[in-house]
C-alpha cells in the first residue's frame, strides 16, 4: 500500500502592524493650535550605566528653555514635562542613543525615536513639531526592509533609525500522515515556496515609496528564490544579503545593518 500524504498548504498572516508609509509625514502636517513639544536629546558614551540618564538630560534642557519662552509656551512645557519624564524614567532608553521626543498632551501624542550619533540638545515648543533633524538622518540611515525566509516561516521587518518593526509574519501549514521521506522532502519544499509566494504577493500591494532599501535574510536556496521572485521594484532596492537566523531579534538585526552603513 503505497503511503498517504494530506498537504494543508496556506498563509496564515499571524500579524500585521502599521504600514510602510513614511512615519515622520504626519508629524510634520500636523497642526496643534494647544502647543506641542519637541525636544532632542543627545546621547553619553561615558561613564557608568545610568538608567536615569535621558530623564535627567530632558529636565536639564527644559529648565534652559524656561527663560526663553512666553507665558503660553511655559504652561505648554510643563504640562508636557511630567508624561515626558514619567515615560522616559520607565522605558530607560540606552544612554549611547540620543533621543528625538514629539508630545501634545491634548492630542494624544507622544513619540520617541532613537537616534544613532551626535545629537544637538535642543527644545520647541510652537503650534508645528520639527522633525527637520530626524529627515536629515534618514539620507545616511535609509528607510530599509528586511525580508526574512525559510522552510517553515517568513519575516518581514521595517527599519527606519533604530527602530526595528516586524510587520508580518507568514507561516505554511503542513498536515500529513504517513508520509515517506521523499514526499516529505517534496512537501517541505512546498512550504517554502507558499512561504516566499506570501511574501511576494504581500509586497505587491505594500507602499515601498519610503522604503530605500531591501535586505535578504535566511538559507541561500530561501535567500536565491526570494531573490528571484520579487517585484522589479524592491528588487532594484535590494542592498545586500544578512546573515539571520529566522528567529533573529530586532536587536540583533539592527546590530548587523549597524556594520553596514
Amino acid at each position: 500500500m503505497k503511503p498517504q500524504a494530506q498537504l494543508a498548504l496556506s498563509a496564515t498572516r499571524h500579524h500585521v502592524t502599521a504600514p510602510l508609509g513614511d512615519p515622520f509625514a504626519d508629524l510634520e502636517a500636523g497642526r496643534f493650535p494647544e502647543l506641542a513639544l519637541t525636544a532632542y536629546l543627545p546621547a553619553t558614551a561615558q561613564g557608568v550605566f545610568d538608567a536615569g540618564y535621558h530623564a535627567a538630560g530632558f529636565s536639564e534642557v527644559a529648565r534652559h528653555a524656561e527663560d526663553r519662552l512666553g507665558p503660553r509656551e511655559l504652561e505648554a512645557l510643563r504640562r508636557e514635562s511630567a508624561e515626558v519624564a514619567a515615560y522616559l524614567e520607565v522605558a530607560r532608553p540606552p544612554q549611547h542613543l540620543g533621543l528625538a521626543v514629539f508630545a501634545c498632551r491634548p492630542a494624544g501624542l507622544l513619540e520617541v525615536w532613537r537616534l544613532r550619533g551626535e545629537v544637538e540638545a535642543d527644545l520647541q515648543v510652537a503650534q508645528r513639531l520639527n522633525p527637520g533633524p530626524i529627515r536629515e538622518r534618514l539620507v545616511v540611515q535609509p528607510p530599509a526592509l528586511v525580508l526574512v525566509a525559510d522552510k517553515e516561516k517568513a519575516r518581514v521587518f521595517s527599519v527606519v533609525l533604530e527602530h526595528v518593526v516586524e510587520q508580518v509574519e507568514f507561516t505554511g501549514r503542513e498536515v500529513h500522515v504517513r508520509a515517506s521521506p521523499h514526499i516529505r522532502q517534496h512537501k517541505q519544499e512546498e512550504r517554502a515556496r507558499a512561504n516566499l509566494a506570501v511574501v511576494v504577493g504581500w509586497l505587491v500591494h505594500a507602499d515601498d515609496t519610503f522604503v530605500k532599501r531591501v535586505y535578504l535574510a535566511g538559507p541561500p536556496e530561501a535567500r536565491s528564490e526570494l531573490r528571484r521572485l520579487l517585484p522589479p521594484r524592491f528588487l532594484a532596492k535590494v542592498a545586500g544579503e544578512l546573515h539571520l537566523p529566522l528567529y533573529a531579534s530586532p536587536g540583533e538585526i539592527a546590530e548587523q545593518l549597524r556594520g553596514l552603513v
